[in-house]
């Protein structure tokens, strides 16, 4: 049986929460003054920011490009891919949230498998992000709580606030990388988004090892040659 690959507590709105709220109307200005083509310029996360500096940072980011551009919210896939590729990956290790997502079988993965592995789990999280998009809501806030940080990693707590449903804690697991601090893992209602992965591509690797798990992740992404 094919693996769905799904979270199964996050709902699109959540996910959305996750990179796509912030402060609204403190920044309706500067977004609404932000040209659509903004979502192509990559950002440049500032290695001397702290953790939640970098966190608000990415969030900020991706509320002004979807307040810019309206078809984003409709479902363009191609600027979604772009909004992703731009203003959500400088800010994340997808090579470490790949690896900790496969588990201990990421040893037994050759550099073209784990390079196919990275790319699939990274489309795997857009397509996610394309349905969430389409439910942004402009009034959504972020309260955010007090930072853990000890050495090198860190975690932003928050609270996700939007009127209509109950305030959704998030917690952005990040690690200080030369570069400066990259999102590794984050909660929802204290669910590890990669450690729910873990399981489900545990399973699929169980099934049809390495190979099976990238077949599958094609074939959920729509990425399999024909």
């Amino acid at each position: 049986m094919r693996n769905n690959f799904r979270i199964p507590i996050l709902g699109a709105a959540v996910l959305c929460a996750l990179f796509g709220a912030a402060q609204a109307q403190q920044m309706g200005a500067a977004a609404g003054a932000a040209p659509a083509a903004s979502i192509n310029t990559p950002a440049q996360p500032a290695a001397q920011a702290g953790a939640e500096a970098t966190v608000r940072q990415a969030v900020e980011g991706v509320t002004a490009a979807i307040n810019a551009d309206r078809s984003i919210q409709s479902g363009d896939r191609s600027k979604i891919n772009a909004l992703v590729d731009n203003k959500i990956v400088p800010f994340v290790d997808p090579e470490k949230m790949t690896q900790r997502a496969v588990g201990p079988n990421w040893s037994k993965a050759s550099p073209e498998q784990k390079q196919a592995l990275i790319q699939e789990f990274k489309l795997l999280l857009t397509n996610t992000y394309a349905g969430a998009f389409t439910t942004y809501k402009p009034d959504t806030k972020i309260d955010y709580k007090p930072t853990r940080e000890a050495g090198d990693t860190a975690v932003v707590r928050s609270l996700v606030l939007a009127s209509g449903r109950d305030p959704i804690p998030i917690d952005y697991y990040l690690e200080k990388e030369g570069s400066g601090w990259k999102l590794v893992d984050l909660s929802v209602y204290n669910a590890r988004i990669v450690e729910l992965y873990k399981g489900q591509f545990n399973a699929a690797i169980a099934q049809g090892g390495v190979d099976g798990l990238i077949r599958d992740l094609k074939a959920k992404n729509g990425s399999a040659k024909s």
